[in-house]
């Protein structure tokens, strides 16, 4: 952690030697303390799972000024992290940048996650970003590996288990899944760079190996999907996008629809479909240093949706949830799932401390959150939808550490039904 925070929040004194010294090269404005937790160009997160995270810089939109013209950057960063659904996690991050004459940020990006914590679960990537490969368009690869040998499963529907939660290596609300993920993605800006609007399509290929462990809930029920298979599917979406500033934002908003489909011909052993809706909107209240940010995400599947399904949020940033580190925090991780998924999030950020830090400032803040969200099931009782009872919230404070884009989070949440806590050091905002 120490060193991660050491080469996040450092300034570098001047600019970089030149290949040939008798050229002035200008500093480059991809800097270290630029980096944010995301995927490339997507919005600063912890990823799709616990200890699964990418680094990348500032979308190239929100750069200005001259690019570096040539050259090559390595940067190896050591990562410490923690949450209280899968423990410890330790790891490497490799990043590489190649850059080109008129390619803001780099002409080639590439991101490297080697990843484990204490209770087993390990996550490995690569990402290729090329944000104008094509012209105006912007392509992204990426290859993933995981492997999770206590994976929570409590079954479908908003009332499962009620009270009990995987705790350690849990083999009764645990299974061992390991699975592949692997992308390809285009945006494009139909309107020029400075438009709000980006429209996106991709595909999707994940296998997975399911390994229910005997007497287990997974073992008992038997879900769509639990012996494995193929999964490749399709997907696209529209943004809608006024934010100040992607990585820590103090005004403005993003909607976004989306949508993805798995049939035969996409290379999946399931056929469905589903359809995401969210929106995020940020008031500063009397001063930048005072922001309010309000998070509302839908995601409704239909047909044969296998179980692992459940419990994924689509969009540009697909993240786990119910209950957790991206979704509601003190609730447990994927607590609840369902076909149908609605989240709710509202967070008041306050940097309270402004430290002077060469051309930026560093700012020590905190926050207070409430998160909540509910799940439908076909066949299971999911209760009245405006029945307070019906909703999982978790609710808390933390701490923040931002400079530029870089923000640094540590969170405490507390289950509101259980009265079950949760901590998590993370990187970049929930939202």
């Amino acid at each position: 952690m120490h060193a991660f925070l050491l080469l996040l929040l450092a300034q570098a004194p001047g600019a970089p030697a030149s290949a040939d010294p008798g050229i002035e090269t200008p500093p480059p404005q991809v800097r270290p303390e630029d980096f944010s937790l995301a995927e490339p160009g997507g919005r600063a997160r912890q990823g799709t799972l616990p200890g699964d995270f990418a680094i990348a810089p500032p979308d190239p939109e929100s750069l200005r000024g001259p690019s570096k013209d040539e050259g090559f950057d390595f940067i190896p960063i050591p990562v410490l992290t923690f949450n209280s659904d899968t423990g410890f996690g330790f790891g490497l991050v490799l990043l590489a940048y190649v850059y080109g004459k008129d390619f803001r940020p780099y002409r080639h990006g590439l991101t490297g996650q080697f990843f484990a914590t204490t209770t087993g679960f390990q996550g490995h990537y690569i990402t290729w970003d090329a944000p104008h490969l094509f012209g105006p368009v912007r392509m992204e690869a990426h290859l993933e590996f995981h492997k999770d040998l206590y994976a929570p499963y409590y079954g479908p529907g908003n009332h499962t288990f009620p009270g009990q939660f995987l705790e350690g290596p849990d083999r009764f609300f645990g299974y061992e899944n390991v699975w592949t993920w692997d992308w390809i993605r285009f945006r494009i800006k139909p309107f020029g760079d400075q438009s709000p609007l980006t429209l996106y399509a991709g595909y999707q290929y994940r296998y997975f190996w399911i390994t229910p462990y005997p007497g287990s809930n997974l073992d008992l029920e038997r879900p769509n999907g639990v012996t494995g298979g193929r999964n490749g599917a399709a997907f696209a979406g529209i943004l809608f996008d006024t934010r100040d500033d992607e990585q820590n934002t103090h005004s403005g908003f993003l909607i976004q629809v989306a949508g993805r489909m798995a049939r035969p011909w996409t290379a999946s052993h399931f056929a469905y479909q589903g359809v995401t809706f969210g929106t995020r909107i940020f008031f500063s209240l009397w001063t930048p240093r005072l922001v309010l940010a309000l998070h509302g995400l839908a995601d409704h599947l239909w047909g044969d949706v296998p179980f692992w399904e459940w419990n994924q949020l689509g969009g540009i940033s697909s993240v786990e949830g119910l209950g957790g580190l991206d979704s509601v925090r003190g609730v447990p991780r994927n607590r609840y799932g369902g076909n149908t998924k609605v989240l709710g999030n509202v967070e008041l950020r306050w940097a309270t401390v402004e430290i002077p830090w060469g051309p930026a400032p560093l700012h020590i803040g905190l926050s207070g959150f409430l998160d909540t969200g509910r799940v439908w099931q076909p066949g299971q009782p999911n209760g009245k939808f405006f029945d307070a009872n019906q909703w999982h919230s978790g609710a808390g404070g933390g701490l923040r550490i931002t400079r530029r884009a870089a923000v640094i989070r540590a969170d405490f949440g507390v289950d509101l039904d259980t009265k079950r806590t949760g901590i998590y050091v993370a990187f970049g905002h929930l939202f």
